[in-house]
């Protein structure tokens, strides 16, 4: 019965190993190796949207599976918020470039700076302050309260935060690859929040809260 378990404990580890491996060994592909297994998937699912869009992640059970890459939903995402539209997927990059903050902390959307102050100065005790390039500073420190320690480390970390107070944000469509407004305050109005990851960067869409579901406090929370 020992060695039984423990052969099974040898096999669980080379199958967590492998499934670990894997997909690093897909980033060391030849382009032409991958762009053909893309072209493969795409027959074989229906799928149709242009091969650089995709990334291919491995399942649990060894299935590979096509997903728009996360750098690419992150700048759709930011293209959106700057151009207040449904951005074309060939400018992203350029609105990107030009526009994104160089600068870590947190980054306020230029339409959403006097409600977050707003939203602040109700739910917070320091004081704050948004600078000319969109920064949020701490203006004035009286007791922090959590809510306040938290902006603060957000502020002086390492990451980058961009905030906009919508309830709408913007993706491509993982079939086709189209651009299209998803509009999640309206589908979940006690959602608090999108949140849309990549690397060290997140931008965080906070619900314009139109209906009135949530508490301040609890749209705040979504910062931390």
């Amino acid at each position: 019965m020992k060695k039984v378990l423990i052969l099974l404990f040898l096999i669980i580890i080379i199958i967590a190993i492998i499934i670990i491996k894997f997909p690093k060994e897909l980033n060391n592909q030849p382009k032409e190796e991958i762009d053909l297994e893309i072209t493969e998937i795409k027959q074989e699912t229906g799928m149709t949207a242009q091969n650089e869009l995709y990334e291919i992640t491995v399942e649990h059970d060894g299935t590979k599976i096509l997903n728009i890459k996360p750098e690419i939903q992150y700048k759709i995402a930011f293209a959106g918020i700057i151009k207040n539209t449904i951005p074309e997927i060939n400018k992203i990059d350029k609105i990107f470039e030009n526009q994104y903050p160089k600068d870590n902390g947190i980054w306020i959307d230029t339409k959403s700076r006097d409600k977050f102050l707003e939203l602040l100065k109700d739910n917070t005790n320091n004081e704050y302050e948004i600078t000319e390039q969109g920064y949020l500073k701490i203006k004035q420190e009286k007791s922090p309260s959590e809510e306040d320690e938290e902006l603060q480390q957000m502020i002086e970390g390492e990451n980058k935060y961009v905030i906009t107070i919508s309830g709408i944000y913007y993706e491509a469509d993982r079939v086709n690859g189209q651009i299209f407004d998803n509009f999640f305050e309206d589908m979940d109005p006690y959602q608090p929040s999108k949140i849309i990851e990549w690397n060290n960067n997140k931008i965080i869409c906070l619900t314009t809260n139109k209906e009135k579901k949530l508490t301040n406090e609890e749209i705040l929370q979504e910062l931390g």
